[in-house]
């Protein structure tokens, strides 16, 4: 795990789903999973 600060657009290792962290905050798949439903209309992009 590692720790983004704000504004980081992170690729998860899957190379699926980039997101934007909201804060400094320890990435988690909780975390990753609400802010990936927030990016979804984006992601088509990096299909």
């Amino acid at each position: 795990m590692k720790y983004y600060p704000i504004g980081t657009v992170v690729v998860l290792k899957n190379g699926t789903w980039p997101f934007m962290s909201y804060e400094r905050q320890q990435i988690t798949k909780k975390s990753c999973y609400i802010i990936r439903l927030c990016w979804m209309p984006l992601s088509t992009r990096f299909h």
